[in-house]
């Protein structure tokens, strides 16, 4: 069996702010800074781990999207969940949606857990021996401004910036989806096509039934899986919606361990950049974006910054920041005169001359 240098297996962390404002502790999460070798090393490893899960169809990929190379995951589970909330309405049909959210997921998740599942899959035990080694005696330690922490034993949790843990996280992930699908069965599309009842990006579980029971059934035996894995959902972050008819009812509840689960009416959820509310339109979100993109380009114009610096600034840190919204939402005029905007502003800033009728809208 092969072992892993002891200088492979130290990291040091750095705090990143999961929110604005963040203040508490569990509003972080730590970015390791690990030995290039062992990434590069890993990242080996981990793409011959996903060729061989792959090849032998061991994970579904029309359920856990997360960490998959070569999948559109982000985009493709957005625009899922939107089709099949949109066909529902128009059709006045019935549907039951949980956006559910895991507590320090990257952090909880037990190594036995991550050992489990690679037997399950029939990893080959070299690659299992070697992977337990790596974990078998991580030390890490964090820095806040001037403060360093004592070095550590990781004794649970997965080493997050590693470029093997999302595959590892992903697996495990998708052993336990796998098994509280047998609960109840998804919606069918408009095309006929039934999608699986149970969605997921990495930790972001999206649960969708047609009835509120079979929604209940699969809540409960998801609650059942991730305690058994010694991890939990986290109430407060997770969002749930029925539709009845075509339209949001609110006098269904979901409880995860005795603690209700806030509907979309009360707070709107924002899933993986896309934000679902009680009206089932994109009309609040875009009209956000607009305003947001408006307030940035004349921020920019008044900056006193040079014209091609004021370019360089859009293209590298406003472009980037809409690109998402107009993938995610059904874009509408407002935006489509903005972008006009964006463009003129972009021809001033490089003081380039535009003819009489050259740009239209």
């Amino acid at each position: 069996m092969g072992r892993i240098p002891d200088q492979w297996r130290v990291a040091e962390g750095v705090w990143i702010p999961k929110e604005e404002n963040s203040t508490q502790l569990d509003q972080f999460r730590i970015i390791s800074l690990l030995c290039v070798e062992a990434k590069v090393f890993f990242s080996a490893v981990s793409n011959r781990l996903c060729t061989y899960l792959a090849e032998n169809t061991y994970i579904d990929t029309s359920v856990q999207k997360g960490g998959i190379s070569g999948m559109p995951g982000c985009l493709e589970h957005t625009g899922v969940v939107t089709q099949l909330i949109l066909e529902a309405r128009e059709n006045k049909g019935n549907l039951s949606v949980l956006w559910l959210d895991l507590e320090n997921a990257f952090g909880s998740i037990p190594h036995k857990l991550v050992q489990f599942t690679l037997t399950k899959h029939h990893v080959p035990s070299r690659c299992r021996d070697l992977i337990a080694d790596y974990y078998s005696n991580f030390r890490m330690r964090v820095s806040s401004g001037a403060i360093t922490s004592s070095w550590h034993k990781v004794e649970i949790g997965i080493i997050t910036g590693c470029t093997i843990s999302v595959t590892l996280f992903s697996l495990a992930m998708n052993m336990l989806t796998m098994s509280a699908e047998l609960e109840c069965r998804g919606p069918r599309m408009n095309s006929g096509q039934r999608q699986p009842p149970i969605r997921a990006f990495m930790d972001d579980l999206t649960v969708m039934t047609e009835s509120v029971p079979g929604c209940r059934w699969i809540l409960k035996g998801l609650e059942e899986l991730v305690e058994w894995a010694r991890m939990r959902f986290k109430p407060a972050k997770s969002r749930s919606m029925v539709l009845k008819k075509g339209k949001v009812v609110d006098k269904f509840r979901f409880n995860i361990a005795d603690t209700a689960i806030p509907s979309i009416s009360e707070k709107p959820v924002k899933s993986l950049g896309n934000v679902f509310d009680s009206s089932l339109r994109d009309t609040t979100s875009i009209q956000s974006t607009c305003t947001e993109l408006d307030g940035w380009l004349k921020s920019m114009d008044k900056s006193g910054l040079p014209g091609k610096f004021k370019a360089w600034v859009y293209q590298h840190g406003i472009l980037p920041r809409i690109l998402w919204p107009l993938l995610v939402y059904a874009t509408v005029l407002r935006l489509d005169q903005l972008m006009f905007l964006q463009a003129c502003d972009s021809l001033m800033w490089l003081q380039v001359g535009v003819a009489e009728g050259a740009l239209t809208h």
